[in-house]
């Protein structure tokens, strides 16, 4: 065995003493009845405060007469009302509610806003106002059984709201949609634009007969939901009987989704504010100037006969998307002629489109 000092054992830990927390408790306690005498003193003066007011008179309440017999001001009730303005007070907010209506109703009735004889037999009693101008009538005197439930209008009212209600019906605009003048108007039937006979595309020389529509309203849809723009230019103006011409206007070649190049249409500048407005303003805020974009010519093979194809290659269309890559599907549909899904060369298989078969498009099917 290994033999060594033995080192001498630790000292006895000294137990914590409690003090600390019997003193928190004490004070704790101390905190409690400082807490309930505070209350009971507080109760104790709420119970002499309510002993007092028992004793006291209860305070008169005053009914307030607008006008005295020889059409003065009462003045007992003002005296009565100085006298007892404490007692009034004392009462809460429902007091100080009702002083309030009642002298709103005093300035009405001195005013002479409210009614309060007939119109017509000039007597008082229970008396039916008008909606609108606040004059006061009998029901017998209007020919009337019984009150009538909702608004009610007296003839002169009634009279003079007719024609107010006519204008009121009337939701066109008061200005030309197009010059913002005023002015003798041709409005729309179906919404609520106006225009001049002059500022309508083409110019109208006399109010047409029957409905008219604005040009907004009578535009046709589109053939389906724009992806993109690919061009525009200023279409063509027409010339009426008159010699007049119509208005200059943009047209826009359009893709459309789900739809192959070959369909690409050109549409009025109308309808694309009306049917697809802010993906037109997104290309107008990319396209500079007034003028239309200038296309580079691309020498012209001869493969495709189309103009529209040859502008749109003079835009910067490769000429593949035109050509047909493969057909994936055919699907023969009873009474109706057989469809064809077609990949074109050099695109995605997203702009896979279901063309008929027959149609003359370069590439066989």
């Amino acid at each position: 065995p290994r033999r060594g000092r033995r080192s001498a054992p630790d000292p006895p830990k000294k137990r914590k003493s409690n003090n600390h927390g019997k003193a928190k408790l004490k004070k704790t306690l101390t905190l409690l009845e400082r807490k309930q005498q505070k209350e009971e003193k507080k109760l104790k003066a709420a119970e002499e405060k309510s002993r007092a007011k028992g004793n006291s008179p209860a305070p008169i309440r005053i009914k307030i007469s607008l006008k005295g017999k020889n059409g003065k001001n009462g003045s007992g009730a003002n005296s009565r009302a100085q006298s007892d303005n404490e007692s009034v007070d004392s009462e809460g907010p429902n007091a100080s509610k009702a002083e309030s209506e009642i002298s709103d109703t005093a300035s009405d009735a001195e005013k002479g806003n409210v009614g309060e004889i007939c119109e017509i037999c000039q007597q008082g009693g229970d008396l039916l106002l008008c909606s609108a101008c606040n004059r006061a009538f009998h029901t017998d005197c209007v020919n009337l059984d019984n009150v009538p439930e909702g608004e009610w209008f007296c003839s002169k009212c009634d009279e003079d709201g007719s024609s107010a209600a006519e204008e009121e019906d009337d939701e066109h605009v008061d200005f030309c949609k197009r010059c913002k003048d005023g002015g003798e108007l041709l409005c729309c039937e179906n919404c609520t634009s106006a225009y001049h006979l002059q500022c309508t595309n083409p110019p109208l020389e006399d109010v047409p007969n029957g409905k008219w529509q604005c040009e907004r309203c009578a535009c046709p849809p589109l053939t389906g939901k724009v992806q993109s723009f690919i061009t525009w230019r200023y279409k063509e103006a027409e010339e009426k009987d008159g010699g007049k011409k119509a208005k200059q206007q943009r047209e826009y070649l359009v893709k459309f989704h789900n739809l192959s190049y070959w369909r690409c249409e050109w549409v009025q500048e109308v309808q694309l504010e009306v049917f697809c407005n802010s993906k037109l303003r997104n290309y107008l805020r990319k396209s500079e100037g007034e003028a239309p974009p200038t296309l580079e010519e691309v020498e012209d093979t001869g493969e495709f006969t189309d103009p529209n194809v040859k502008l749109m290659i003079n835009a910067g269309i490769p000429p593949s998307w035109f050509r047909v890559h493969r057909v994936l599907r055919v699907r023969n549909i009873k009474n109706s002629p057989t469809i064809c899904l077609v990949k074109w060369r050099d695109l995605s298989y997203e702009y896979a489109t279901w063309e008929p078969e027959g149609e003359e498009i370069p590439g066989t099917f």
